[in-house]
């Protein structure tokens, strides 16, 4: 055996489990548009996650090419820590604490890298005390940053971490081993995404935030909010519990979602954005984020706040329930979302529906193992506000023609 030999073996190896994936170079005419060689027409995207439609928006392109214009230029020219810590980032910082409710913002590269940076540098400062123990609890369907995170930081801590990866939503397993351990000289983090990306349903943020409440300082509680930033909102649509969300300690998330462009950060106290700094590789030595881009992030977050922001997100939820409501029962979600899986169950059927719903002229991607269990393959719709009613009716009428979505007149276009 050598190295040729078992990359080629792999990619066999891949392709008889018929989970092969292919990047599909595309061009976008708008937010809700795309084209791809491997398809003639024009087709409405359904699987994006620009789920305000700002990633075209004129303020933010404006901001874009007046920072790209002005004296800074494009690249940020170092990491954080070095050079690339301009008074655009230190802006983008204070807005994103703010819309948070936190004491200070860390902006790393992408959400992946930001998830990574709190639990290695959690970690890291754990294992400066040899007596210490950290016990992680992370909900079994956390995207795969959290869940390499986790990974990371058991490799790192060996003896002195234990990872318990509880069933979905499943609060009560965190508490019993809480209580077991309380006594002992143990750490606790609880990390869990308050909006699942893959099942577009949301975290049980009243039981997250009644452990935060009993167990205090010995506890830290870190919500992963990449999909639910800016999109949901008290009155707007979505949660109406928002107020809870102030119990987790970090509150990580991404500029890659709603706000339309690339990114990650970290909202959390004084003392712990200090502790990240000072011991998140990731921080270190990485190219801290283009200026250009984090000009854009302000107009975009500034959009997202203001009155058509909460115009646009009144349109999002408005189409979520114009598209569940047309779904037949067996397909509906568990919770509602701009998020919605259609399962499907095999690999075969999704490809077949996937591929149809092209060749009329919408892209909906599937999602097969390894990135779902085996036997739930899945189409994953994304809505945004930037689809009207006509483009969700459309989609709805040709997932009728593979018993998905019923007959609704109210619905005929």
């Amino acid at each position: 055996m050598n190295w040729k030999n078992l990359i080629s073996e792999d990619i066999e190896l891949v392709k008889r489990r018929n989970v092969e994936m292919k990047l599909w170079p595309m061009s976008q005419p708008s937010s809700s548009e795309v084209t791809t060689p491997s398809i003639a027409n024009k087709l409405f995207m359904f699987s994006g996650n620009d789920y305000l439609g700002l990633s075209g928006h004129p303020d933010v392109r404006a901001a874009t090419q007046k920072a790209a214009m002005s004296t800074y230029g494009i690249g940020s020219r170092g990491s954080p820590l070095a050079c690339g810590y301009t008074s655009y980032h230190a802006e983008l910082c204070e807005l994103l604490a703010r819309v948070k409710n936190k004491e200070n913002c860390v902006l790393f590269p992408t959400g992946f890298s930001a998830n990574l940076a709190v639990l290695q540098s959690l970690t890291s400062a754990i294992l400066e005390q040899s007596s210490m123990k950290l016990i992680i609890f992370s909900d079994e369907y956390n995207h795969a940053s959290i869940i390499d995170g986790c990974r990371l930081s058991k490799q790192m801590g060996r003896h002195q971490v234990r990872l318990i990866v509880y069933p979905h939503k499943n609060i009560s397993v965190v508490e019993e081993n809480v209580s077991r351990y309380i006594n002992d000289d143990v750490m606790f983090v609880v990390f869990s995404d308050s909006l699942f990306s893959v099942d577009g349903d949301f975290c049980p943020l009243p039981e997250l935030a009644t452990l935060k409440q009993t167990y205090g300082d010995r506890l830290l509680l870190i919500l992963d909010e990449a999909h639910d930033t800016l999109v949901t909102g008290e009155g707007d649509g979505g949660r109406t519990d928002q107020s809870l969300y102030n119990y987790a300690d970090c509150r990580v998330g991404t500029l890659s979602k709603a706000v339309g462009l690339l990114g990650g950060f970290v909202c959390c106290s004084q003392n712990l954005s200090k502790l990240i700094i000072n011991r998140a590789r990731l921080l270190m030595f990485s190219t801290a984020l283009p200026i250009p881009v984090v000009a854009s992030a302000i107009a975009s977050i500034k959009v997202g706040l203001s009155s058509e922001g909460t115009s646009l997100r009144k349109k999002l939820w408005q189409l979520v329930d114009l598209f569940v409501d047309g779904l037949n029962p067996e397909y509906k979600p568990i919770d509602r979302s701009p998020i919605i899986p259609i399962i499907l169950n095999h690999e075969d059927k999704a490809l077949e529906v996937s591929h149809d719903l092209a060749l009329k002229g919408f892209f909906v991607k599937t999602l097969r193992p390894p990135a779902v269990p085996k036997g739930t393959s899945r189409l994953r719709v994304t809505l945004s506000a930037i689809h009207t009613r006509e483009h969700v009716l459309m989609l709805l009428g040709c997932l009728h023609d593979h018993g998905i979505a019923g007959y609704q007149p109210k619905y005929k276009l």
